[in-house]
C-alpha cells in the first residue's frame, strides 16, 4: 500500500501488505481503510501507514471498502456473495 503525496508525487510511506489489496482504499477520519485478497480488512493511519489494526474477513477481497457512520461495510468473495458488516470504526 503506497500512499502519494498529490501535490509533489512524493511517495509519503510504503507499506508492504503480506496479501495484495485488490479493493479499492477508503479514508475516513484520518485512518485509510482497504481489505486484501487473503481476506483481512486493515486500518492503517494515514499519515504514517502504521497498521492501526488489522482484522480476517469470511473470504478474501477485492471490492472497496464503505464506511456508514460508525460501521465498515465489506463485500466477500462467498459462493452466496453474501456482505458483511464488520464492525464498529474505531477512527
Amino acid at each position: 500500500m503506497v500512499a502519494v503525496n498529490q501535490d509533489t508525487g512524493t511517495i509519503e510511506w510504503d507499506i508492504p501488505l503480506p496479501s495484495s489489496p485488490y479493493g479499492a482504499a477508503t479514508v475516513t477520519n484520518d485512518v485509510v481503510l482497504t481489505t486484501t485478497f487473503h481476506g483481512d480488512l486493515y486500518a492503517l493511519d494515514a499519515a504514517t501507514g502504521a497498521i492501526l489494526f488489522k482484522t480476517p474477513m469470511s473470504a478474501g477481497s477485492d471490492a472497496p471498502d464503505a464506511v456508514d457512520g460508525d460501521y465498515v461495510i465489506e463485500a466477500v468473495n462467498s459462493p452466496s456473495g453474501a456482505h458483511r458488516v464488520l464492525g464498529r470504526n474505531r477512527a
